[in-house]
């Protein structure tokens, strides 16, 4: 199945077969904007939805969808303000030593916002678990995205990754276990960006890889 978020707050589902995209069923969430979604495979195969809604209103929200009857199971819901209004990027810890247990998402505006919700697979609610506001030498907008990147060893941390909006863009890492605790802003990678990239960690892959479009 393929999911569609809309500007209206609409999600649509659509099933691909061969190429051939079907239209199955709709949901509408309270808020609009769902500008982010994320798949979680490996934790009852939930989908995950984050959304906004009109700028200036301070309110946003992240779903825990059922992605067979298309209703929202669980919400975490506006315990936050932001000067923008908009989720840009999900990224699901599939990779992980536990996988399924934690969702990462970015949301645009400067600063911006990094947060990891605790999905719930342990056994607790689906919840907010930590959250970083960036400094205001980050430019975070809806095409500024995040990967993460699982270490191998129980020894070593996981990784979080996040591309800023900028020229030169800057790639910035960080240790998920600290997030809302440790930031080293200005630590990165510098790589020339003209419009937009992709931004990925392949499963099972040790690297991340961050392609740059140009015009």
């Amino acid at each position: 199945h393929v999911f569609v978020g809309t500007d209206n707050g609409t999600i649509v589902k659509l099933l691909n077969t061969v190429g051939v995209l079907t239209r199955i069923s709709s949901m509408t969430l309270p808020l609009t904007n769902a500008s982010a979604l994320e798949f979680g495979r490996t934790n009852n195969d939930y989908l995950y939805a984050g959304a906004g809604a009109p700028a200036g209103s301070g309110a946003t929200a992240c779903y825990q969808i059922d992605p067979v009857t298309m209703t929202v199971r669980a919400t975490v819901g506006s315990p936050y303000t932001f000067n923008d209004y908009r989720f840009a990027h999900m990224w699901f810890d599939s990779t992980g030593l536990s996988p399924g247990r934690y969702l990462y998402a970015l949301t645009a505006g400067t600063p911006g916002n990094i947060y990891q919700f605790d999905t719930g697979k342990t056994g607790g609610p689906f919840r907010l678990a930590r959250r970083f506001v960036l400094d205001f030498n980050y430019n975070l907008d809806i095409d500024s995205q995040v990967a993460f990147v699982a270490s191998a060893s129980a020894l070593l941390p996981d990784y979080l990754y996040f591309s800023q909006y900028v020229d030169p863009g800057i790639l910035v890492r960080f240790d998920t276990s600290y997030i809302g605790l440790v930031l080293k802003p200005r630590i990165g990678w510098q790589y020339e960006r003209r419009t937009r990239e992709a931004l990925y960690a392949p499963i099972g892959a040790d690297r991340l890889i961050v392609r740059t479009f140009g015009v």
